[in-house]
């Protein structure tokens, strides 16, 4: 590919459709794309007709197309590859994909830091307490749901739980 044209953007477009893999581009695409870009826009200011005017936003359509289409794979490869998959990707698509992986690595410790975290903690300890005022339903910290809880009423909840409500004067130790 030495130029742009549009029927080169739609060929690409329909190879990026009908193919799981990412179409080979040159490393100046994206270069190469952006000349192209301002070389329709300022034909469009220049010649001020619809058919450019017309042209020029179907290029942009088919443009984001190809690029949606094209981080989708990126993503899903992201998402997918242990390695460092990176055949047909640009140079900026391959800075996309490793910020990616590095986010997902990310998100990948977090989830496994909380996964060891709930191995460590010992089981809660419950306590009973009578409820003294209307509580209504709430969040608690293990992320459970817990009421809504009327007066007189006894319960018997986690620890954690039974301070907040004893804190808040909501409820009262039982027997």
């Amino acid at each position: 590919m030495s130029e742009i044209t549009y029927a080169y953007l739609r060929k690409l477009q329909n190879e990026e459709k009908e193919s799981m893999i990412l179409t080979d581009l040159t490393d100046n695409f994206y270069d190469k794309l952006n000349k192209f870009i301002k070389e329709k826009k300022e034909t469009v200011e220049n010649e001020k007709s619809m058919n450019n005017l017309r042209e020029f936003e179907n290029t942009v359509k088919l443009l984001r197309s190809i690029f949606q289409i094209r981080q989708q794979k990126i993503l899903l490869r992201a998402i997918q590859s242990g390695g460092e998959d990176k055949e047909g990707m640009t140079k900026e698509e391959i800075e996309l994909f490793t910020q990616i992986k590095q986010l997902m690595s990310s998100h990948t410790q977090i989830f496994e830091s909380v996964l060891e975290k709930r191995k460590e903690q010992p089981k809660a300890q419950f306590k009973k307490i009578k409820i003294l005022k209307n509580v209504p339903a709430y969040t608690g910290a293990d992320g459970s749901i817990y009421g809504p809880f009327k007066p007189e009423q006894e319960k018997e909840l986690p620890e954690t739980e039974v301070n907040f409500l004893l804190k808040a004067d909501m409820a009262k130790l039982g027997e």
